[in-house]
């Protein structure tokens, strides 16, 4: 008999004990991490169940994650072990841990924070005939399929009553095309780069800098010297041309993964005093809320990511299809008036370095009135092309939701009916200069949105 081990307040339960008390717990209200001391019961039962170990060898389907449990909890952790197919396993199916970490978690922890344990994670005993005994690996139940390309029968298994679907993964690898890149890292590249950008620096542009301008060729110093391709958006009143005196300069960089993964650590501190330069040179002061590193630079795969709308389905697909918006798990007691996000309580550090708010701030950019540049011709159509057709789904998705099949407006991408709008909901803000107009031209849009691999963005 499979059983499953739920926690709550540091207790820990086993199927049979429940079913002979003729009940199921309700689900825990907090993560499995209690930072309650260890109890006898709990080390009993936990003792009770590596006794009776039943080991079953398994296969990893696609890419997935073994993950170390601490304290008890496996939403704390982060430590992590890649594995792939064809990566095999042996498991313990004696019990499991019902853990509210999902898949894509890099996405989504934000949001598996605020849910119920719905997850079944298996204790992991050895990773290709290696054992890891003792170290408190789990992977999770559909990470994995038995030698017979089966799933774990988990019918005797408790689960709570909302068990979620499982959400989609994202699974095409998109890259940037290369002309020429480096195969490791160049510090005389480095150096060149650093050169052109103080000489950037040091340039007098006169009282109206050529932002555009300036921005291009910095773009074409970073391709030049580091290889690959790099594209520039420009977003907010500089790319509609609404700017005032003291606005600031909003501007994302990406690059093809390869070079990504060579340089972002030099280039990172590179771009932030590039765009430093440029707002004195424009008589701004940078915003400096959302971290540099969630802003910045991103890799190409990370920026398609974004623009497929993946965050905003954490669920996946479904039907009727549910939408999750930051309204979903931030609270909405505090107000925003006169304080930074970050100083609400609602918006911590963490979160404003999550992969979840830079997957929403990506796809509200790319979205909105912008200005995209490449060294590579065709990547900015590409670009376009994808995230204008995911927009238009989110938009068919969310009329379908509220009924509103027959509507043509954009009021539904800028706020609900219980009155969230701008950050609690999708992120649009209808003050901004153009942000409207630029929804409804993409709704409007009815070119093929599929893509064209004669051009140069790439699955690979």
């Amino acid at each position: 008999m499979t059983h499953a081990i739920t926690r709550q307040n540091s207790v820990v339960w086993q199927t049979s004990d429940l079913q002979a008390k003729g009940k199921v717990p309700a689900s825990p209200k907090r993560s499995l991490s209690v930072d309650a001391p260890k109890i006898k019961e709990d080390q009993d039962l936990r003792n009770n169940a590596s006794e009776k170990k039943k080991p079953l060898n398994v296969q990893v389907i696609g890419i997935s994650h073994l993950v170390q449990a601490k304290s008890d909890s496996l939403m704390q952790s982060n430590k992590e072990i890649q594995v792939a197919t064809p990566d095999s396993l042996v498991i313990d199916t004696s019990h499991a841990l019902l853990s509210r970490r999902g898949p894509n978690q890099e996405v989504f922890d934000q949001v598996d924070l605020k849910g119920e344990p719905t997850h079944l994670w298996y204790p992991v005993l050895e990773l290709n005939e290696e054992s890891l005994q003792g170290l408190d690996f789990y992977i999770r139940e559909d990470a994995f399929l038995t030698d017979n390309l089966e799933k774990v029968k988990c019918s005797e298994t408790v689960r709570t009553p909302d068990f979620r679907k499982k959400r989609r993964q994202f699974e095409p690898h998109y890259d940037f095309p290369i002309k020429h890149t480096h195969q490791e890292r160049s510090s005389s590249a480095i150096k060149k780069l650093k050169a052109d950008v103080q000489a950037i620096a040091k340039r007098n542009d006169g009282p109206t800098p050529d932002v555009k301008g300036l921005i291009a060729e910095f773009c074409h110093a970073l391709s030049k010297h580091l290889g690959g391709t790099f594209m520039s958006c420009l977003y907010g009143s500089y790319a509609t041309g609404s700017q005032k005196a003291g606005s600031d300069v909003d501007v994302l960089f990406s690059c093809d993964n390869t070079t990504f993964g060579l340089y972002r650590d030099d280039v990172l501190p590179i771009i932030t005093d590039f765009v430093a330069n440029l707002h004195q040179k424009v008589g701004a002061r940078v915003d400096d809320e959302v971290p540099p590193e969630s802003k910045l630079i991103v890799s190409a795969q990370e920026l398609m990511e974004a623009a497929n709308g993946q965050v905003f389905y954490p669920q996946g697909d479904s039907k009727p299809p549910k939408i999750h918006t930051l309204s979903h798990f931030l609270e909405k007691e505090v107000a925003l008036d006169g304080m930074k996000k970050s100083d609400s309580g609602r918006f911590g550090d963490h979160f404003l370095a999550s992969k979840y708010l830079r997957m929403r701030l990506l796809f509200n950019i790319l979205t909105t009135p912008n200005d995209i540049t490449s060294n590579m011709p065709g990547t900015k159509h590409q670009i376009q092309s994808c995230v204008t057709e995911h927009l238009q789904k989110l938009s068919d998705d969310l009329k379908s939701m509220r009924n509103l099949d027959q509507y043509s407006g954009v009021e539904h991408l800028l706020g609900d009916a219980q009155g969230n709008q701008g950050e609690m909901y999708l992120g649009y803000k209808a003050e901004r200069n153009g942000v409207i107009e630029h929804l409804e031209h993409l709704l409007k849009q009815t070119q093929p949105t599929e893509f064209d691999f004669s051009l140069p963005l790439t699955k690979v």
